[in-house]
Protein backbone atom coordinates (compact mmCIF):
# COMPACT_ATOMS: atom_id res chain seq x y z
CA UNK A 1 0.00 0.00 0.00
CA UNK A 2 3.02 2.14 0.95
CA UNK A 3 4.78 2.20 -2.51
CA UNK A 4 1.51 2.52 -4.32
CA UNK A 5 0.57 5.33 -2.31
CA UNK A 6 4.47 6.88 -2.80
CA UNK A 7 4.17 6.69 -6.82
CA UNK A 8 1.33 9.42 -6.65
CA UNK A 9 2.58 11.85 -3.77
CA UNK A 10 4.96 14.29 -2.26
CA UNK A 11 4.02 13.26 1.10
CA UNK A 12 1.88 11.73 3.76
CA UNK A 13 0.17 12.33 6.68
CA UNK A 14 -1.45 10.07 8.90
CA UNK A 15 -3.92 10.57 12.01
CA UNK A 16 -2.79 9.05 14.67
CA UNK A 17 -1.32 5.46 13.10
CA UNK A 18 -1.97 2.61 15.90
CA UNK A 19 1.88 1.47 15.12
CA UNK A 20 4.16 4.90 14.19
CA UNK A 21 6.18 2.98 12.39
CA UNK A 22 3.98 2.42 9.48
CA UNK A 23 5.33 6.18 8.41
CA UNK A 24 8.66 4.14 8.03
CA UNK A 25 7.41 2.26 5.19
CA UNK A 26 6.69 5.55 2.86
CA UNK A 27 9.75 7.10 0.74
CA UNK A 28 8.14 10.31 0.49
CA UNK A 29 8.15 12.55 3.95
CA UNK A 30 5.44 11.26 6.15
CA UNK A 31 4.09 12.31 9.44
CA UNK A 32 1.57 11.88 12.28
CA UNK A 33 -1.38 14.00 12.77
CA UNK A 34 -2.50 14.10 16.32
CA UNK A 35 -5.98 14.19 16.79
CA UNK A 36 -6.71 13.43 20.35
CA UNK A 37 -7.14 16.86 22.36
CA UNK A 38 -10.44 16.73 19.91
CA UNK A 39 -11.58 14.35 22.28
CA UNK A 40 -11.93 16.94 24.94
CA UNK A 41 -14.52 18.94 23.06
CA UNK A 42 -17.58 16.55 24.02
CA UNK A 43 -16.55 15.99 26.97
CA UNK A 44 -18.96 18.05 29.77
CA UNK A 45 -17.48 21.20 31.84
CA UNK A 46 -18.32 19.46 35.49
CA UNK A 47 -16.24 16.57 35.33
CA UNK A 48 -15.23 15.64 39.41
CA UNK A 49 -11.42 15.89 40.15
CA UNK A 50 -10.85 13.83 36.08
CA UNK A 51 -9.22 11.07 35.57
CA UNK A 52 -7.55 10.47 32.46
CA UNK A 53 -6.88 6.71 31.23
CA UNK A 54 -5.28 5.00 28.86
CA UNK A 55 -5.96 1.22 28.74
CA UNK A 56 -2.33 0.41 29.10
CA UNK A 57 1.24 2.19 29.06
CA UNK A 58 1.13 2.88 24.92
CA UNK A 59 -2.27 5.10 25.43
CA UNK A 60 -0.77 7.19 28.48
CA UNK A 61 0.34 10.00 25.97
CA UNK A 62 -2.91 9.96 24.04
CA UNK A 63 -4.97 10.46 27.81
CA UNK A 64 -2.24 13.08 28.70
CA UNK A 65 -3.25 14.74 25.48
CA UNK A 66 -6.94 14.74 26.53
CA UNK A 67 -5.81 15.91 29.63
CA UNK A 68 -4.08 19.22 28.56
CA UNK A 69 -7.05 20.32 26.28
CA UNK A 70 -9.45 19.42 28.88
CA UNK A 71 -7.06 21.75 31.31
CA UNK A 72 -7.29 19.82 34.42
CA UNK A 73 -6.94 16.11 35.78
CA UNK A 74 -4.88 13.18 36.28
CA UNK A 75 -3.23 10.68 33.55
CA UNK A 76 -3.09 7.29 34.49
CA UNK A 77 -3.07 4.43 32.81
CA UNK A 78 -4.21 0.46 33.45
CA UNK A 79 -1.68 -2.92 33.47
CA UNK A 80 -3.37 -4.93 30.86
CA UNK A 81 -1.55 -8.63 29.59
CA UNK A 82 -3.35 -9.40 25.97
CA UNK A 83 -4.08 -13.38 26.17
CA UNK A 84 -5.41 -12.80 22.40
CA UNK A 85 -6.72 -10.36 19.86
CA UNK A 86 -10.02 -10.56 22.09
CA UNK A 87 -8.88 -11.77 25.80
CA UNK A 88 -7.28 -9.03 27.86
CA UNK A 89 -7.14 -8.72 31.65
CA UNK A 90 -6.96 -5.69 33.18
CA UNK A 91 -6.05 -4.02 36.70
CA UNK A 92 -5.67 -1.08 38.91
CA UNK A 93 -4.76 -3.11 41.70
CA UNK A 94 -2.39 0.49 43.21
CA UNK A 95 -4.79 2.90 42.06
CA UNK A 96 -8.14 4.39 43.43
CA UNK A 97 -10.33 6.14 40.82
CA UNK A 98 -13.64 6.18 43.69
CA UNK A 99 -16.03 9.50 43.63
CA UNK A 100 -13.93 10.81 40.34
CA UNK A 101 -15.36 10.94 37.04
CA UNK A 102 -13.18 8.40 34.40
CA UNK A 103 -12.27 9.37 30.85
CA UNK A 104 -10.86 6.21 28.94
CA UNK A 105 -8.69 7.29 26.03
CA UNK A 106 -7.23 4.94 23.04
CA UNK A 107 -6.27 5.33 19.65
CA UNK A 108 -9.07 3.08 18.66
CA UNK A 109 -11.58 0.46 19.90
CA UNK A 110 -11.87 -2.42 17.45
CA UNK A 111 -13.74 -5.41 19.48
CA UNK A 112 -14.57 -3.70 22.54
CA UNK A 113 -12.67 -5.85 24.96
CA UNK A 114 -10.38 -4.04 26.28
CA UNK A 115 -12.49 -0.97 26.93
CA UNK A 116 -15.22 -3.72 28.62
CA UNK A 117 -12.52 -4.61 30.77
CA UNK A 118 -11.40 -1.68 31.84
CA UNK A 119 -15.07 -0.32 32.44
CA UNK A 120 -15.82 -3.54 34.85
CA UNK A 121 -12.63 -2.69 36.59
CA UNK A 122 -13.54 0.53 37.28
CA UNK A 123 -17.45 -0.72 37.76
CA UNK A 124 -15.31 -2.05 40.98
CA UNK A 125 -14.21 1.34 42.20
CA UNK A 126 -17.06 3.50 42.83
CA UNK A 127 -16.18 5.94 40.14
CA UNK A 128 -18.78 8.35 39.33
CA UNK A 129 -19.11 9.04 35.16
CA UNK A 130 -17.39 7.01 32.57
CA UNK A 131 -16.65 8.55 29.60
CA UNK A 132 -14.71 6.47 26.82
CA UNK A 133 -12.95 7.81 23.77
CA UNK A 134 -11.17 6.87 21.12
CA UNK A 135 -9.57 8.23 17.37
CA UNK A 136 -10.90 5.54 15.77
CA UNK A 137 -13.80 3.91 16.60
CA UNK A 138 -13.58 0.55 14.19
CA UNK A 139 -16.43 -1.27 16.29
CA UNK A 140 -16.47 -4.52 14.65
CA UNK A 141 -19.13 -7.37 14.86
CA UNK A 142 -21.12 -6.62 18.21
CA UNK A 143 -18.18 -4.12 19.84
CA UNK A 144 -21.01 -1.31 20.44
CA UNK A 145 -23.38 -3.75 21.98
CA UNK A 146 -20.38 -5.49 24.15
CA UNK A 147 -20.02 -1.89 25.64
CA UNK A 148 -23.08 -1.07 26.47
CA UNK A 149 -23.38 -4.39 28.27
CA UNK A 150 -20.32 -3.01 30.20
CA UNK A 151 -21.80 -0.05 31.40
CA UNK A 152 -20.55 2.51 28.86
CA UNK A 153 -22.90 5.71 28.28
CA UNK A 154 -21.26 8.25 26.66
CA UNK A 155 -18.70 7.35 24.17
CA UNK A 156 -17.27 9.38 21.48
CA UNK A 157 -15.29 9.00 18.88
CA UNK A 158 -13.37 10.82 15.56
CA UNK A 159 -15.05 11.22 12.17
CA UNK A 160 -11.48 9.25 11.04
CA UNK A 161 -14.03 6.08 10.72
CA UNK A 162 -17.42 6.76 10.32
CA UNK A 163 -19.86 5.42 13.23
CA UNK A 164 -22.66 6.37 14.77
CA UNK A 165 -20.39 7.71 18.00
CA UNK A 166 -18.10 9.85 15.18
CA UNK A 167 -18.90 13.09 16.43
CA UNK A 168 -15.55 15.02 16.80
CA UNK A 169 -14.72 16.24 13.83
CA UNK A 170 -10.79 15.31 13.02
CA UNK A 171 -10.57 18.43 10.89
CA UNK A 172 -8.89 20.92 12.32
CA UNK A 173 -5.74 18.92 13.00
CA UNK A 174 -5.62 18.05 9.60
CA UNK A 175 -5.78 21.31 8.57
CA UNK A 176 -2.92 22.42 10.94
CA UNK A 177 -0.48 20.31 8.75
CA UNK A 178 -1.92 21.37 5.82
CA UNK A 179 -1.71 25.43 6.38
CA UNK A 180 2.03 24.48 7.48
Amino acid sequence: MAQAINASTDRVYSVNPHNISVLDYFDVPSDPVDAAPQLAKPLPNDLTDPVFLGPDEDAEWLANSVRNTYGEGIVDNFDKIRHSATEVEMSADDKDFSGRDVVLVDDMIATGGTMSEAVNVLDNQDTERVFVTCIHPLLVENALSKLHRAGVQSLYGTDTIDRSISEVSAAEPIADVLEE
